[in-house]
């Protein structure tokens, strides 16, 4: 035990957080080995939730001027805010629609989330296409990541989250239609009532979002025949001078074109989603409550690269040398809701785990009371990493974030990261007080981690390629 550090905090209201760090042999010697299990005792129940705001926020951009004859093109973004839904809850959509205000009548676009495309992410906001795989957007084949779009999600739990769609354009511009020509775009969205209010709404709801284009004619042809019709007052010369710069001017308009094209379609297929074996859904595993793994390429969590759609031990392609992080998410949290949980992450000798500041690892949106515990690999396993988080509130349903950890890809080669599961002490479990035990452990499957060592039971796991394709 001489080498292993725990450490514990305490947060009393959001007006001051008192933390305290030991270590965990001091612990051990002032209080014994049950102080440990002691941070699972029961809590004495909490008054009832407090009332919060509850909404989502839906701007559109059109650009301006627009000529009249051109497409009329506009970009949406979606996004939660702590500012907007105090209650910090995730957030979801399924539809966009739109509507330009022409003359004589309004044109509808229908549906048309699944022809977008998904231009940024901030806060681990992401989107699913019609095969379940995290999207770029675009039409493309069904598993690609280019697939229409039929979900994104906005992640909540105190973090701003967003999802920005490149312009699209359904109409174009005529020259009777009004100037400066409006529309509005409606988005169809749901609250998942998972944050720390008891006034939540759960059912389909819509918000809306206005733009504008002023219209202008296309003027420019008649200003250049003044310029055409000096060419024959000077010499035969300067009228072959101008035929080679027209000729000239033409030629350089096909070849911009292959160059975007293929900027394009770089980016689509620049997704390193890998995944094999039988998916697993994000919803949650039929089986009972688990926990799930979403891997981004930066701590920030604006690169995406493997959600928690897919099968155990699903591949994930990160840079060498490069820090990434990974989000511990409920999966069918238990059905009555929970008062904590303990995550153990098992992880290979090529990552190194990067600590953050405090107990800041836990994002679980109750926490009050939190602890952390690193050991070293041995001979027999490889290095763990256990988080936990008490609430003071009784237990209650919760869909989200509950951890967010760092690691370095400090070798080049393929690792893995597992949330062990299976029964015991050191493994990974929901706490709520009941009649047969206050652990309720996850859902899990046997499997052989990388480099050998046995079969262990896990909840989810992710291979990590450092380096390479």
């Amino acid at each position: 035990m001489s080498g292993r550090r725990i450490r514990f905090s305490v947060s009393f209201g959001e007006a001051g957080r008192a933390r305290s760090s030991v270590l965990l042999g001091l612990l051990l010697a002032a209080t014994g080995a049950a102080a440990v299990l002691a941070l699972w005792s029961p809590w004495a129940s909490a008054g009832e939730l407090p009332d919060e705001d509850h909404g989502i926020s839906f701007t559109k951009n059109c650009t301006t001027p627009t000529i009249v004859g051109n497409p009329y093109m506009c970009s949406y973004r979606a996004i939660n805010s702590p500012a907007v839904d105090t209650a910090l809850d995730e957030l979801t959509f399924d539809g966009i629609s739109d509507v330009v205000h022409a003359f004589p009548a309004d044109v509808p676009s229908g549906p048309i989330l699944g022809q977008l495309t998904v231009a940024s992410t901030l806060g681990g906001g992401f989107c699913e296409d019609s095969g379940g795989f995290v999207t770029t957007g675009g039409v493309g084949l069904v598993g690609s990541g280019t697939a229409p779009i039929v979900k994104c999600t906005l992640p909540g739990g105190g973090v701003t989250s967003r999802v920005t769609f490149s312009s699209f354009s359904f109409y174009n511009v005529d020259d009777n239609d009004p100037n400066p020509l409006n529309d509005t775009a409606t988005l169809a969205w749901r609250d998942s009532c998972d944050g720390v209010s008891g006034n939540c709404s759960s059912g389909a709801q819509t918000t809306s979002a206005g733009g504008s284009s002023p219209l202008v004619t296309n003027t420019p042809t008649p200003t250049t025949t003044p310029t055409n019709t000096l060419t024959p007052t000077a010499t035969p010369t300067n009228t072959a001078t101008n035929t080679a710069t027209n000729t000239a001017t033409s030629t350089s308009t096909p070849s911009n074109t292959p160059t975007n094209t293929a900027t394009r379609t770089a980016t689509r297929t620049a997704t390193p989603l890998q995944v094999t074996g039988t998916p697993t859904k994000e919803a949650g595993d039929p089986r009972g409550p688990s926990m799930a793994l979403l891997v981004y390429g930066d701590t920030g969590k604006t690169q995406l690269v493997c959600g928690a759609v897919g099968a155990v031990g699903r591949t994930c392609v990160i840079p060498a040398q490069s820090t990434f992080s990974i989000d511990v998410k409920t999966a069918n949290g238990p059905a009555k809701g929970f008062r904590g949980y303990q995550i153990v992450i098992q992880y290979s000798s090529n990552l190194t785990l990067v600590q953050q500041a405090g107990l800041a690892e836990n994002r679980w949106p109750l926490c009050t009371a939190g602890f952390e515990q690193k050991s070293p690999a041995t001979a027999a396993r490889s290095a763990r990493y256990i988080i936990g988080c008490k609430s003071s509130v009784k237990p209650r349903p919760f869909k989200g974030v509950l951890a967010n950890v760092h690691f370095t890809c400090s070798q080049v080669g393929i690792g893995q990261i597992d949330i062990i599961g299976g029964s015991g002490s050191q493994v990974s479990f929901y706490d709520r007080p009941s009649i047969s035990g206050n652990r309720i452990f996850l859902a899990s499957d046997p499997k052989a981690p990388v480099g050998g060592g046995g079969t262990k039971q896990v909840a989810d796991a992710v291979r990590i390629q450092c380096g390479g394709d």
